[in-house]
């Protein structure tokens, strides 16, 4: 996932320097020195911008990975307070890990998803991955409330929460 996010920045550069060529190209400025500014500034202005959604993306990421690291512990603390109670049930890892192995391949599928266009001549943001990065939220969602269960019946534990709401992964701003 972090992999895809950088190479989306070095796009980013690219895709500026870019835009920088076209608007030199398309300059209605009389002198060279005139577009060539004016291009320079439409270049910096993209570059500034794919620098903005890069360091969104990279704090949505640390903040769902915080998220992550913060229900471990709160899963490790409940699972000491059962062990103090003289109660450890135990989950066989026939039922568990398949569903935590398609729980990550989803998310890191879902993370693979490049995130939507940018708005367009009418500002009408395009998604042609829409479907497919519902469906995945729904499935990581489906695949959370499985585990919860899992866990809700053999040890009074759920380590995502006991909430049953479904994320919307339709209009993501952060992919």
């Amino acid at each position: 996932m972090l992999q895809a996010r950088e190479k989306r920045a070095e796009q980013d550069k690219w895709l500026a320097l870019a835009q920088a060529g076209m608007a030199l190209m398309s300059s209605n400025q009389p002198t060279f020195g005139g577009a060539l500014g004016e291009a320079g500034q439409a270049g910096l202005g993209a570059l500034r911008e794919g620098q903005s959604t890069s360091e969104a993306d990279r704090l949505a990421l640390l903040g769902q990975l915080e998220q992550s690291r913060l229900s471990r512990e709160e899963l490790a603390i409940k699972r000491q307070a059962a062990s103090a109670r003289g109660s450890t049930p135990r989950i066989p890892a026939a039922l568990i890990t398949p569903l935590i192995d398609r729980l990550e391949a989803t998310q890191e599928a879902l993370g693979q998803l490049p995130p939507p266009r940018e708005p367009g001549w009418f500002g009408q943001r395009s998604d042609p991955y829409q479907v497919r990065r519902t469906e995945l939220g729904n499935e990581v969602a489906n695949l959370q409330q499985q585990i919860n269960m899992l866990y809700l019946s053999q040890t009074g534990i759920t380590p995502f929460g006991g909430g049953n709401a479904v994320p919307d992964f339709s209009d993501s701003p952060t992919g």
